[in-house]
């Protein structure tokens, strides 16, 4: 009963553009620690996500703890934001996708020009998503985060 007076989150939702804006201006960050627990997602993994975006597929919420000075540190969904600024900055193309298969070998520079692929499809769209931020306020337990983290990772509940 003590854990959940405790408890203090709020949802955010903003477009894909607004968190890259965020990042330019240090207002977001990932969280080192939890970074370190993540496993590094490979190309394809990464081009998989860019083309659920592009299909407009439901996407999963990013979970961030926010400070005192009102920064944002995430810290969970870093591979998903990884792959979405890596992208935006042309580290990689597209490889590998299921679907929109005449998207391969494009970087978010190639969609600028935009691609009908049965429907139009430019950088735009990836821009104009929108993702929901789960914040957790800087009062709440680091216990209560880590728990937090491990539940929507792992999947893992004792008995």
């Amino acid at each position: 009963m003590e854990i959940i007076k405790e408890l203090d989150i709020r949802d955010i939702e903003l477009k894909i553009f607004k968190m890259f804006k965020m990042f330019e201006d240090n207002r977001l960050s990932f969280n080192a620690d939890f970074q370190k627990k993540s496993k590094t997602w490979s190309h394809k993994q990464k081009s998989l996500f860019i083309e659920s975006i592009l299909l407009k597929l439901p996407l999963p919420p990013f979970y961030v703890i926010q400070n005192l000075e009102a920064k944002f540190i995430m810290f969970d969904g870093i591979q998903r934001a990884n792959a979405l600024l890596q992208y935006k900055n042309n580290e990689f193309q597209l490889q590998g996708l299921d679907i929109l298969t005449c998207l391969n070998g494009k970087t978010f520079d190639d969609l600028k020009c935009g691609i009908n692929v049965g429907f139009f499809i430019n950088h735009v769209v990836i821009e104009d998503t929108e993702i929901k931020l789960h914040v957790l306020r800087n009062s709440m337990p680091m216990k209560i985060v880590l728990d937090i983290f491990n539940r929507i990772n792992y999947h893992k509940f004792d008995n």
